[in-house]
């Protein structure tokens, strides 16, 4: 949803402006407008880009990971400690860039260690470790 309204942002700022202009009657534009709607700002359109730039990982590891694959390949357990591992760098990268808005750092710092935790959890699980000493790929 979000590339899609980032997609349409000039669609979206004529809407907003239309919504704006209070009409009378026949059609034409009044002195006062009916309401304030709040406007996004070209910084909140930067926001939103680095948000979707952030998000994609998140996306990909889904889109590795699902069962449903065409090929039939992915999804397997054995590929989900490489993904969450690679989504872990990924996340401390967003954490630890600079260029990168405080609060998507921030939630890119919580989603770290959130992923840290359930990583830390397949330790647990038996399932992980009979699905890599198995696979024939990993010897």
């Amino acid at each position: 949803m979000l590339n899609r309204a980032i997609e349409l942002k000039d669609q979206i700022q004529v809407y907003v402006n239309n919504c704006l202009a209070k009409r009378d009657s026949k059609g034409q534009i009044a002195d006062k407008p009916i309401h304030k709607i709040t406007q996004l700002s070209e910084e909140d359109w930067l926001s939103l880009h680095a948000l979707k730039d952030a998000l994609q990982p998140f996306h990909e590891a889904t889109m590795l990971l699902q069962s449903n694959n065409k090929e039939g390949f992915y999804g397997f357990l054995w590929e989900c400690l490489p993904v969450i591992e690679w989504l872990m760098q990924t996340l401390k990268n967003i954490t630890n860039s600079n260029s990168i808005h405080t609060r998507i750092g921030l939630s890119a710092n919580n989603a770290w260690n959130k992923v840290k935790k359930y990583y830390k959890l397949t330790d647990n699980s038996p399932f992980y470790v009979a699905a890599i000493v198995l696979n024939p790929t990993h010897k």
